[in-house]
């Protein structure tokens, strides 16, 4: 698989729930950018009775080089923190925000898997009340068919290998054992 094909995949699995944004001037590696808002709400017999709302926000950026070395995997993460910090709104109501830098490369160095796989940034909004933040970092190299990612991007991995990897069986998960 090649590296454009990965992110073609990508894309169009994000466009039915995501709004894409492409960019054509692509000097920073920065290819695209995906935005998903999810609002629920929990009421009683009557929608004015109103009893929870809890909105959920999503914000992707999609770089994609050749190869990721940690200087280039550092100035993304600043970028996706510079624009992505402002776009958090916590209010009443405001349950989460994910800021995900995804990084698309043939071979990435390790030291750039180090920093990506090591990566911790959370913040809680009065002690979760109104909310939190999370980034998560995800590296996806093609030419190895592997991702590397930070604790808080268990989904997007599990997502990104099953592009890479589609035809190994993924493990799914058991909540109860049944004798």
């Amino acid at each position: 698989m090649e590296r454009n094909e990965l992110l073609e995949k990508i894309i169009q699995t994000y466009a039915p729930y995501y709004d894409i944004e492409r960019r054509e001037d692509v000097t920073d590696g920065l290819v695209a950018k995906a935005v998903f808002h999810e609002h629920g709400t929990g009421y009683l017999l009557t929608k004015k009775a109103e009893l929870w709302t809890a909105d959920r926000h999503e914000y992707v950026w999609i770089f994609s080089a050749p190869t990721v070395t940690e200087p280039m995997f550092q100035e993304g993460l600043k970028q996706v923190l510079a624009e992505g910090e402002p776009l958090v709104d916590p209010k009443a109501g405001h349950m989460s925000t994910d800021l995900v830098a995804l990084f698309i490369c043939d071979q990435a160095e390790d030291s750039a898997l180090t920093a990506a796989k090591k990566s911790r940034i959370r913040k809680s909004f009065q002690f979760s009340l109104k909310g939190w933040m999370e980034v998560q970092t995800v590296v996806a190299e093609v030419r190895r068919a592997a991702v590397t990612g930070n604790s808080y991007a268990g989904n997007t991995a599990k997502f990104l290998k099953s592009l890479l990897q589609p035809k190994l069986k993924q493990k799914k998960a058991k909540l109860f054992k049944i004798k």
